[in-house]
């Protein structure tokens, strides 16, 4: 379903945690870039954000807020969820993207590009190559403003030998190894793209039956710009939100308190292992093992997007709770399939999130065989359910 001109509907969403800092200069990046829906999950962060946050914003933009309660963070099935969602109000398509990330066209707007690909190709995703930058060492405490200190690009992967610094830092191989992909999500109408998921991460659309991706094109024109560290409390943040997830699968206060103690006195040593050194102007550095390159693309978005975003004490902008849709959408669209594979198999794929998109592809690969040969008439029950919503 299109607009009224023929023009595609492109909606956006993520899922945050902790990440008010950054959400609205998000928001108002992608509102430049022609996308005012936004499907917004919050994960469990501390206080109230939706109050402030909504008063940041720009005032073009139309914000599905979408309230989570689960302590499992759940990414694939709940950014999955907001997908449908946006399908079910006729969007076309539904860049899915997360609280670092920021998606650029090469010329031209965004929405342009993905209208482009709409309209040419039949495939179900655009992938777009992710690009990882480091932020100065000076940023503190993240703002908008922030942006603009970002000169460097990790090129760590895709280069000539001789700028390859081989390296075991496993913190710099994690945070910045590059040649990752996003991708952007077609949004088909009808009972052909129930099945159609965003796995973890955000980086494949795959078929949750078969296991397969989904038919894909790459393009070149739209790069996703990602900051992986973008201040130091920020980093202490994310540190004290994985302690929290280790707190609750079991390990005692003391443990989690003497952990936090020991990252936290590392904090400092991470940081620079994260980031550029004031100052730095060189057209290529050397950081923990990874070789950057000076690009300004970030800080060339800081002045637009700062313009989008207001104070804190300005109107909210309206917003749609989606509280109860999220019931009948089933926050974790998985349930039906995980509780089909547990009657056929006894076994159970819930607790996949923190493996690797391929061990999940061959797992629900394995567990569709499996349930397909023993009871292919539930099967068929349970899809049909799926459909008729």
């Amino acid at each position: 379903m299109t607009a009224t001109n023929g023009t595609p509907r492109i909606a956006a969403g993520s899922m945050m945690f902790e990440s008010w800092d950054i959400a609205p200069a998000l928001i108002s990046h992608l509102v430049s870039q022609g996308i005012v829906d936004f499907y917004i999950v919050d994960h469990r962060s501390s206080g109230n954000p939706l109050d402030t946050f909504l008063r940041e914003v720009p005032v073009e933009a139309r914000i599905h807020w979408v309230r989570k309660n689960s302590t499992l963070y759940s990414q694939s099935p709940t950014m999955t969820a907001l997908a449908h969602l946006a399908r079910q109000d006729g969007f076309d398509a539904f860049v899915p993207f997360d609280s670092d990330e920021f998606f650029t066209s090469t010329s031209g707007l965004l929405v342009d590009h993905i209208g482009e690909w709409l309209a040419t190709s039949e495939t179900r995703a655009l992938r777009c190559l992710m690009e990882n930058f480091y932020q100065s060492q000076s940023v503190e405490n993240f703002t908008a403003r922030d942006l603009a200190s970002v000169h460097y690009r990790a090129e760590y992967g895709d280069v000539p030998s001789e700028h390859f610094v081989d390296t075991n830092d496993m913190f710099a191989r994690y945070k910045f190894s590059a040649r990752q992909h996003k991708s952007i999500m077609r949004l088909v109408p009808g009972p052909d793209g129930d099945f159609d998921w965003l796995s973890t991460g955000n980086h494949r659309v795959i078929n949750v039956l078969t296991g397969e991706r989904c038919a894909e094109s790459t393009t070149r024109n739209v790069s996703v710009l990602h900051l992986p560290c973008r201040s130091k409390s920020g980093l202490t943040s994310r540190r004290a939100h994985m302690l929290r997830e280790k707190d609750q699968s079991g390990n005692s206060h003391d443990t989690a308190d003497a952990e936090f103690a020991m990252m936290e006195s590392e904090r400092d040593y991470e940081w620079q292992r994260a980031s550029v050194p004031d100052g730095t102007s060189d057209e290529r550095i050397v950081i923990s093992g990874v070789h950057a390159v000076r690009d300004e693309r970030i800080a060339d978005l800081c002045d637009r997007i700062a313009q989008g975003v207001r104070k804190k004490n300005s109107p909210p902008v309206p917003y749609i709770d989606e509280t109860s849709r999220m019931a009948d959408t089933a926050l974790d669209l998985a349930q039906p399939i995980i509780q089909l594979t547990k009657q056929a198999t006894g076994r159970n794929f819930v607790a996949v999130e923190n493996r690797s998109v391929l061990q999940l592809e061959r797992k629900i690969a394995r567990l569709q065989a499996q349930i397909t040969r023993q009871r292919p008439s539930l099967l068929r029950s349970v899809i049909n359910r799926i459909r008729r919503r």
